[in-house]
């Protein structure tokens, strides 16, 4: 089936997610061995989201509105001894969703964690230590479907981008750890007419800059200390409602981006924003990227039904 979501493990670098169209979540090493699976029933695995302090834990949002938490601590093992593929297990299920779950972000340190769904809602679960389980704390909802979501790393600090707004809506947690909200608007002369969506939201490795891609084949750059706009890149080829997805070089100087009409990956000098390079060749469009935590390494998955690993030159 068509593959809908990958991510590194932030932890085991050498260990990848995957979501499927057919309900499935797959875990292999990044030379192609495959440690584990889980299979739902629960639709798509839509999204999906690795614990930043336990290597074992993986959240996964599915098509009926279910939000699964994993445990791969086999898997991993398995990583180590190379036995046969093991199966997942459940830690926890949510459903307080009732649509889409297209997705989910780690909160800080790992006590909470954010989601977001077709059903025009955004939902914090936390937990009060890391023996217990989690429970939902929290919920908004949004005056549309809330298409872009992220957690800063480091702060109890989430973005929220929602259809047919031209606002993004930052919630910060207070002292006692309740969320308040704070709008920002993303054009830059400070009007309200919406002129595109924001279909994906990402942080810089170094944390100076946010980027927005949007739903007209354009990506802003913004400082996130003053959040002006510093760069505008263009050069991708979508389609209106297409799943935009972008990811930062961890030099920050380069930004990948799918594209999906020509089935490429796009990538930017952000300095200059001239296209650097197409490239990737994916029979049909490319459905997410992910970066390695520490290496210029990219992964990728698409509608060919394929997972890609790309490398880069010493002289690219």
């Amino acid at each position: 089936k068509n593959i809908l979501c990958v991510r590194y493990n932030p932890l085991r670098s050498t260990v990848i997610a995957s979501g499927s169209a057919d309900s499935s979540v797959c875990l292999f090493t990044s030379s192609g061995e495959v440690l584990g699976r889980f299979q739902s029933i629960h639709g798509g695995a839509l999204s999906l989201a690795w614990h930043p302090t336990e290597e074992a834990s993986l959240l996964a949002g599915f098509m009926d509105g279910r939000v699964i938490l994993l445990n791969v601590s086999k898997c991993l093992d398995n990583d180590k001894e190379r036995r046969a593929p093991m199966e997942i297990s459940v830690t926890q299920e949510f459903t307080n969703h009732t649509k889409y779950v297209h997705g989910c972000e780690w909160i800080d340190k790992g006590d909470e964690f954010v989601t977001t769904a077709y059903d025009n809602t955004v939902r914090v679960y936390a937990r009060p230590n890391s023996a217990s389980p989690y429970s939902q704390k929290e919920h908004f909802i949004v005056s549309n479907i809330p298409g872009a979501i992220l957690a800063i790393p480091g702060r109890r600090e989430f973005i929220v981008g929602v259809k047919g707004s031209n606002y993004l809506i930052f919630m910060v947690a207070n002292e006692v750890g309740n969320y308040s909200k704070k709008k920002f608007n993303m054009n830059a002369n400070d009007d309200d007419y919406v002129s595109f969506d924001p279909s994906d939201i990402k942080l810089s490795h170094g944390g100076d800059f946010l980027s927005v891609y949007t739903s007209k084949n354009r990506i802003i750059v913004y400082s996130l200390r003053t959040m002006m706009q510093i760069q505008s890149l263009y050069g991708c080829f979508n389609e209106e409602n297409s799943q935009n997805r972008h990811v930062w070089d961890p030099s920050d100087q380069f930004i990948y981006a799918t594209s999906h009409r020509n089935a490429k990956i796009v990538a930017w000098n952000v300095y200059s924003g001239d296209v650097v390079e197409y490239f990737g060749n994916s029979k049909q469009r490319v459905r997410d990227l992910d970066v390695h935590p520490s290496k210029r390494e990219l992964v990728s998955c698409s509608y060919d039904k394929a997972v890609r690993l790309f490398y880069a030159s010493k002289s690219s």
